[in-house]
Protein backbone atom coordinates (compact mmCIF):
# COMPACT_ATOMS: atom_id res chain seq x y z
CA UNK A 1 0.00 0.00 0.00
CA UNK A 2 2.80 2.38 0.93
CA UNK A 3 4.47 2.21 -2.46
CA UNK A 4 1.20 2.16 -4.40
CA UNK A 5 -0.02 5.36 -2.74
CA UNK A 6 3.19 7.34 -2.18
CA UNK A 7 5.48 5.90 -4.89
CA UNK A 8 8.14 3.20 -5.04
CA UNK A 9 11.32 3.41 -3.01
CA UNK A 10 14.58 3.56 -4.92
CA UNK A 11 18.27 4.08 -4.21
CA UNK A 12 19.89 7.15 -5.75
CA UNK A 13 23.66 6.95 -6.33
CA UNK A 14 26.02 9.91 -6.64
CA UNK A 15 28.57 9.09 -9.35
CA UNK A 16 30.86 12.01 -8.57
CA UNK A 17 33.15 12.08 -5.56
CA UNK A 18 32.30 11.39 -2.80
CA UNK A 19 30.34 8.34 -3.91
CA UNK A 20 27.18 8.36 -1.82
CA UNK A 21 23.75 6.85 -1.98
CA UNK A 22 20.42 7.66 -0.44
CA UNK A 23 16.93 6.24 -0.33
CA UNK A 24 14.38 8.25 -2.34
CA UNK A 25 10.75 7.85 -3.29
CA UNK A 26 9.90 7.80 -6.99
CA UNK A 27 7.04 9.90 -8.31
CA UNK A 28 4.93 6.98 -9.49
CA UNK A 29 2.31 6.55 -6.77
CA UNK A 30 -1.40 7.27 -6.73
CA UNK A 31 -0.84 10.51 -4.82
CA UNK A 32 2.49 11.70 -6.31
CA UNK A 33 3.19 11.63 -10.03
CA UNK A 34 5.91 12.96 -12.34
CA UNK A 35 4.33 16.43 -12.33
CA UNK A 36 3.65 16.56 -8.58
CA UNK A 37 0.65 15.78 -6.40
CA UNK A 38 -2.30 13.98 -8.01
CA UNK A 39 -5.35 12.15 -6.72
CA UNK A 40 -5.99 15.11 -4.44
CA UNK A 41 -9.74 14.37 -4.30
CA UNK A 42 -8.95 11.34 -2.10
CA UNK A 43 -8.14 12.39 1.47
CA UNK A 44 -7.24 8.96 2.85
CA UNK A 45 -7.52 5.21 2.31
CA UNK A 46 -8.52 2.72 5.01
CA UNK A 47 -7.14 -0.78 4.41
CA UNK A 48 -6.85 -4.09 6.23
CA UNK A 49 -4.96 -7.26 5.39
CA UNK A 50 -6.63 -10.63 5.84
CA UNK A 51 -9.88 -9.15 7.08
CA UNK A 52 -12.68 -11.72 7.30
CA UNK A 53 -16.10 -11.30 8.99
CA UNK A 54 -15.18 -13.77 11.73
CA UNK A 55 -11.82 -12.04 12.36
CA UNK A 56 -13.01 -8.44 12.47
CA UNK A 57 -12.06 -8.12 16.15
CA UNK A 58 -8.54 -9.43 15.49
CA UNK A 59 -7.44 -7.18 12.60
CA UNK A 60 -7.10 -3.42 12.95
CA UNK A 61 -7.35 -1.46 9.72
CA UNK A 62 -4.63 1.00 8.72
CA UNK A 63 -5.27 4.58 7.63
CA UNK A 64 -3.14 6.00 4.80
CA UNK A 65 -3.42 9.82 4.75
CA UNK A 66 -2.90 11.86 1.58
CA UNK A 67 -0.85 14.92 2.62
CA UNK A 68 -1.69 16.66 -0.66
CA UNK A 69 -5.48 16.22 -0.44
CA UNK A 70 -7.71 19.18 -1.32
CA UNK A 71 -9.65 18.44 1.85
CA UNK A 72 -7.26 17.10 4.51
CA UNK A 73 -8.38 14.12 6.57
CA UNK A 74 -8.62 15.40 10.15
CA UNK A 75 -10.68 12.74 11.91
CA UNK A 76 -8.72 10.91 14.63
CA UNK A 77 -9.29 7.15 14.42
CA UNK A 78 -7.86 4.58 16.86
CA UNK A 79 -5.86 2.83 14.13
CA UNK A 80 -2.29 2.96 12.87
CA UNK A 81 -1.93 6.00 10.62
CA UNK A 82 0.63 6.61 7.89
CA UNK A 83 1.48 9.77 5.97
CA UNK A 84 4.57 11.14 4.23
CA UNK A 85 6.95 14.03 4.75
CA UNK A 86 8.08 16.39 1.99
CA UNK A 87 11.17 14.17 1.57
CA UNK A 88 8.98 11.17 0.73
CA UNK A 89 9.71 9.42 4.03
CA UNK A 90 6.61 7.60 5.26
CA UNK A 91 5.82 8.28 8.90
CA UNK A 92 3.75 5.86 10.97
CA UNK A 93 1.78 6.70 14.11
CA UNK A 94 2.14 3.52 16.16
CA UNK A 95 0.16 4.90 19.10
CA UNK A 96 -2.89 2.64 18.89
CA UNK A 97 -5.68 3.80 21.15
CA UNK A 98 -7.71 0.62 21.45
CA UNK A 99 -8.48 -2.78 20.02
CA UNK A 100 -10.37 -3.81 16.90
CA UNK A 101 -13.22 -5.04 19.11
CA UNK A 102 -13.50 -1.61 20.75
CA UNK A 103 -13.27 0.16 17.38
CA UNK A 104 -16.21 -1.80 15.99
CA UNK A 105 -18.17 -1.99 19.26
CA UNK A 106 -18.03 -5.80 19.45
CA UNK A 107 -17.25 -8.29 22.20
CA UNK A 108 -13.62 -9.47 22.21
CA UNK A 109 -14.70 -13.07 21.54
CA UNK A 110 -17.02 -12.07 18.65
CA UNK A 111 -18.71 -13.87 16.97
CA UNK A 112 -18.44 -16.30 19.91
CA UNK A 113 -19.73 -19.80 20.17
CA UNK A 114 -18.80 -22.82 18.12
CA UNK A 115 -19.03 -22.71 14.31
CA UNK A 116 -20.71 -26.14 14.25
Amino acid sequence: MEQALYGREAVQFETSSPHTSRLIRQRNGLWMGPRGPRGTAVSAVLSASGLQPWRVTAVLPQLWVNPWAERPFTLQLPVQTATTKETGEVVYDHDLKGSAAELFGLATDWPGGSPW
